[in-house]
């Protein structure tokens, strides 16, 4: 299919769960993975749904780039990452020459189901770092009890009711979870190895055949390389027919890193340079504020902090400090780099300002409903600028005080140099008085970022 997404085209949003408290997993687990585009565009698909029977109105795709200030590239790119990570399902259609789509909003996963997954806990914890990682399951644990052992005797539907239901033809419910496709690895190659060396019977379990997807899509490993960590990790007790899924883990994150010298994966690392190249290569050039804004919007703040401002955010205490901002407030990504870098500029603390101090500041942000780095960036500006010109004003009102004393015998008296210079003083302020740290420049770290 070649359809391009164009904003004159229609769309329809439609979901099965009627419940949306799950702001606190979109922003503490999903944000710092998909960038505030993605998750603001979810938000939005879902509360287009004012009736009760599920379904949206039809609906221009202009409505979302015009009310979420983003192009329809931006929209596509923050559309797929959603798709890709199981939050939403998209289908098209054309009728009459009409494009048509339709949105099928997915529920997040709870704490639990999201930290119980290796491939997006691990992605998680690559992103954030270890400390706030360990702070998420202090908060929010995970359970603790394993099912592995177990053997699912639950009735089926069909086992109780007649096979002739009318629920017999329907579609499948969604499965939550990121949408892995299995021909991206082979298990036809990884079930022969197996099979060679009389194990093959753990891919029978299928809860252990999607860990080994998500760990073979986490880790770019072959068959080859999968099966050898299978053989090493294998749980004695079960008679060579379960694995110890932290072993293999721990196996493929050595290969990965130290083995073939990559990075911890994240998914900013794994993104398709392509697609974000072409969502990025508009006609129109970006300004470099607004190449500064996208970089805030997709770096989460651990990053941006140890980059913008040499701050390695590596106690529990700072890390909890930020998380309750963040939970309070609800700050998208971007928005959250800016306050933060804000605040520290303006502080007159050594690393992370105190809680007190920061959540006096966000509480006059969170009125001003900011959503993207941008309108982080231009609203720092404008307190900055009003910050000026009242110095500017003050300076000047202390300097005419000061000079203004006898100014009949000072222009009878001073040399005619001299009172050119008092006079230059009176009407131009040094910036340097006002203090450079003020301004928003962004230009350094995105350098760093490799960007021109």
């Amino acid at each position: 299919m070649t359809n391009l997404l164009e904003e004159t085209d229609f769309f329809i949003v439609y979901n099965d769960y009627h419940n949306h408290n799950f702001g606190r997993e979109l922003n503490m687990l999903y944000l710092p993975l998909i960038g505030a585009n993605a998750i603001k565009l979810y938000e939005y698909l879902f509360y287009k749904i004012l009736n009760d029977d599920n379904m949206s109105d039809t609906i221009l795709h202009f409505d979302i780039t015009e009310n979420l200030a983003i192009n329809i590239k931006q929209l596509l790119l923050a559309r797929k990452k959603l798709e890709a990570l199981g939050l939403l399902k998209s289908y098209y259609y054309n009728a009459e020459s009409e494009k048509r789509y339709l949105y099928e909003i997915v529920k997040p996963l709870s704490f639990t189901e999201f930290l119980s997954n290796n491939l997006l806990s691990e992605l998680l914890k690559n992103t954030i770092g270890d400390s706030a990682f360990e702070a998420i399951i202090n908060k929010y644990p995970s359970r603790k009890v394993s099912f592995s052992i177990f053997t699912d005797v639950s009735a089926k539907f069909t086992d109780i009711y007649d096979s002739q239901s009318p629920f017999e033809n329907e579609t499948p419910r969604l499965e939550s979870g990121p949408n892995l496709s299995e021909y991206y690895f082979d298990f036809t190659r990884l079930n022969t190895i197996l099979s060679s060396k009389y194990i093959d019977v753990i891919l029978e379990n299928s809860s252990l055949r999607k860990e080994i997807l998500n760990l073979a899509h986490l880790y770019k490993v072959s068959a080859d390389d999968m099966a050898r960590g299978i053989e090493n990790s294998l749980d004695k007790t079960s008679a060579g027919t379960d694995i110890d899924i932290a072993s293999l883990k721990n196996y493929l994150n050595q290969l990965y890193v130290n083995v073939r010298k990559q990075d911890v994966p994240n998914l900013d690392n794994m993104i398709n340079k392509q697609l974000l190249k072409e969502t990025y290569s508009d006609k129109k050039e970006l300004s470099q504020k607004e190449k500064i804004a996208r970089e805030l919007d997709n770096i989460n703040y651990v990053e941006f902090l140890n980059r913008k401002h040499s701050l390695k955010i590596s106690e529990i205490d700072s890390r909890d400090i930020i998380l309750k901002i963040q939970e309070k407030y609800n700050f998208t990504s971007g928005v959250l780099n800016v306050f933060l870098d804000f605040a520290l500029r303006n502080s007159n603390s050594v690393g992370l300002p105190s809680f007190n101090y920061l959540d006096k500041i966000a509480s006059s942000w969170s009125n001003q409903r900011l959503t993207t780095a941008l309108e982080a960036i231009d609203f720092a500006n404008n307190i900055m600028k009003n910050r000026k010109q009242r110095a500017v004003q003050k300076t000047k009102t202390s300097i005419n005080k000061t000079t203004n004393y006898n100014k009949v015998t000072r222009e009878k008296t001073t040399p005619e140099y001299i009172k050119n210079q008092m006079d230059e003083l009176l009407n131009k302020v040094s910036d340097k008085e006002i203090s450079n740290k003020n301004n928003i420049n962004y230009e350094e770290f995105l350098k760093e970022r490799g960007i021109e």
